[in-house]
């Protein structure tokens, strides 16, 4: 009932919250990024460095707050993008760039739990024909 009421809860926040929940519930590894990001993320990867990390905290709430420092990759011959990341907390006072309620949360469940990220978008927008 509880993983129920925590899915609808999550379907109207943004995705660094949808993320800070599935990490509450123990919800396991994240295959992929709302199409809303997806602009937003390619720029940023486009000035990822040489070794493929990205610094999401130059940019919107939702991707700092969801991403922090990510890793994008160009998938061989593909057009696509790998994005991947650990989601976890270190240390209770991680959570506390989100809200008071978050930090307590954590420190209730405890920072034991990592997941990963690992997502793939399109590098160049699709067009709509």
């Amino acid at each position: 009932m509880m993983l129920v009421t925590f899915s609808l809860l999550a379907l109207g926040l943004p995705w660094h919250w949808q993320l800070f929940l599935h990490w509450l519930v123990r919800g396991g590894d994240v295959t992929s990024i709302p199409l809303h990001l997806y602009p937003e993320i390619r720029e940023l990867c486009q000035a990822k460095d040489s070794n493929g990390q990205v610094n999401g905290y130059q940019s919107s709430p939702e991707i700092a707050y969801g991403l922090g420092r990510f890793e994008c990759r160009s998938l061989g011959n593909s057009r696509d993008w790998e994005i991947s990341d650990k989601y976890g907390f270190a240390q209770v006072s991680e959570a506390a760039a989100g809200t008071q309620i978050a930090e307590v949360l954590v420190a209730l469940v405890g920072t034991d739990y990592f997941y990963e990220i690992r997502g793939t978008i399109p590098q160049e927008k699709l067009s709509n024909n």
